[in-house]
């Protein structure tokens, strides 16, 4: 995932994005395409459910 995605995503800044991968804690390659170099941060999934619709259970308000 690019740079921008990954913080898009995490709602950080890059700095913050960078820091995470110093400490370890956001996996990251990087990548060269010519004379541009940049870096490829895997982001852990998210859980998908969290942001769901809430289901209707009989009795629950």
């Amino acid at each position: 995932m690019t740079m921008f995605k990954a913080m898009n995503l995490l709602g950080v800044s890059r700095q913050t994005i960078l820091q995470r991968v110093k400490r370890g804690e956001l996996k990251a390659v990087h990548v060269y395409r010519g004379r541009a170099k940049g870096i490829r941060i895997q982001v852990p999934a998210v859980a998908p459910h969290l942001f769901d619709p809430l289901k209707k259970t009989e009795g629950v308000v």
